[in-house]
């Protein structure tokens, strides 16, 4: 009996295959035409990627909960979605006061109250030191430092601002300026660095309405079982091993490593693998990421203090539970280095070379310095700076980093008004001093 090969059972499969096509592009067409069952399609933001909180007629205020202490607070936002407790016409109106914009990831975007995140300690305590200041703040989970300026930018000159504030968390933003995914990024060409577009994955191309049913349900079934962010991300993990020389084992090492730096002990137990190991562990993969990745933050800082001229900015790292270096150091934390063979002062050194590098370059580009991971460091209150849920920053934390802020903001403002000739503010010839 002689076997049927593939091409036999292809030639008779093809006319069902061609019946099944054609009536589902009829079905599609009359559906089209009849206005039944129009797609909902997640379109991104064209210039953000994705937004957190949208402009609206009014002030607004909803309630979120603390999921490591299972606390309810109270988010207050103006009528552009920022934080803040004044209306933009508060913010434009007369009698203005030292405004300052803050914007920055989900470290920034706390389910606190207002007054209870560093904005709004920062906020309070330049008042104390006498200075009337205001803070209005766009924070944003999983945000770019890239993402985060581009939020904030167009307050920042409709309520002309006096000052930014710039929240990169070392523990992972470094990663997310390579990161090729529903975010725009920055890429070098022969004029320095570019903006480039998201490539949209997650979230639909705002370029164009889509109309298509059957094309819909395609899309939420590849996005349903992965198959889209999954494409995507070993496209940009295979790009860059193939741009560092590196083989397919760098990645296959690279995802199996972040597999087994989730952990079971959280209440979120993708903690560490989407946070601090992410990008350490990237890093070790690639190890010519890291180099870029610092290049591409300085182009932003360069870009922003071009932009902003008579600006004052301030780059505000603030550091992982890692480089915090809160003593006990967690269980579930110390488990997950021991499985992936990894020691936890040397990933704390190499934090703070990140920062370090942080400063010198803020310092280059005419930006002042907060030192968060010191002063964190230095805290000896009671309190957790991070919480055992997803080892964000808690209250206590904010605290210290807000103070900090002021101490820093104050300072300069002080120094200006004392050499400055008029009464204009301006921050680049002092920016070094810190």
């Amino acid at each position: 009996m002689k076997t049927r090969g593939f091409g036999a059972y292809a030639r008779r499969a093809l006319p069902y295959l061609l019946i099944i096509v054609v009536t589902l592009v009829l079905l599609d067409l009359v559906l089209i035409a009849s206005g039944l069952y129009p797609p909902t399609y997640s379109y991104g933001h064209p210039d953000l990627g994705w937004v957190s909180a949208r402009s609206a007629s009014r002030m607004a205020s909803y309630q979120c909960m603390e999921k490591s202490l299972q606390q309810s607070h109270t988010v207050q936002l103006n009528e552009d979605g920022h934080r803040s407790s004044r209306s933009i016409i508060g913010l434009r109106g007369p009698g203005k006061v030292f405004e300052i914009a803050v914007s920055g990831d989900s470290h920034t975007d706390l389910c606190a109250d207002n007054s209870e995140t560093h904005f709004g300690f920062m906020e309070s305590e330049l008042n104390e030191r006498g200075v009337s200041a205001v803070t209005f703040a766009y924070g944003a989970g999983r945000y770019s430092p890239l993402q985060a300026y581009l939020a904030i930018e167009e307050g920042i000159r409709a309520n002309q601002a006096d000052a930014f504030v710039l929240n990169l968390y070392v523990g992972n933003d470094f990663f997310d300026m390579m990161r090729v995914d529903d975010r725009p990024y920055l890429t070098p060409g022969e004029d320095g660095y570019k903006i480039t577009e998201p490539v949209w994955y997650s979230y639909d191309s705002p370029d164009s309405v889509k109309h298509s049913r059957v094309l819909y349900v395609l899309n939420q079934a590849a996005k349903g079982v992965g198959i889209k962010s999954l494409t995507v991300r070993l496209r940009f993990l295979y790009d860059t091993a193939r741009e560092q020389g590196m083989g397919v084992g760098a990645v296959a090492g690279y995802m199996n490593a972040i597999r087994r730096s989730m952990s079971s002990d959280l209440g979120y137990p993708a903690a560490f693998s989407a946070q601090i190991l992410n990008q350490q562990l990237f890093f070790e993969y690639f190890p010519g990421s890291r180099d870029e990745s610092l290049r591409r933050v300085a182009a932003l800082m360069s870009a922003i203090r071009e932009r902003h001229p008579d600006l004052m900015l301030i780059m505000s790292p603030i550091p992982s539970y890692q480089a915090a270096y809160t003593q006990p150091v967690d269980p579930a934390f110390l488990s997950v280095l021991d499985q992936l063979s990894l020691n936890h002062e040397e990933g704390m050194r190499k934090e703070e070379v990140l920062h370090e590098r942080l400063r010198a370059e803020a310092r280059g580009a005419g930006w002042l310095f907060v030192d968060n991971m010191a002063a964190l460091q230095a805290y000896d209150g009671h309190a957790r700076l991070y919480n055992d849920f997803d080892y964000h920053i808690t209250p206590a934390a904010g605290e210290v980093i807000g103070r900090g802020q002021a101490a820093v903001i104050a300072a300069a403002i002080r120094r200006a008004r004392d050499s400055a000739t008029d009464t204009t503010v301006s921050t680049t010839d002092v920016a070094a001093d810190w």
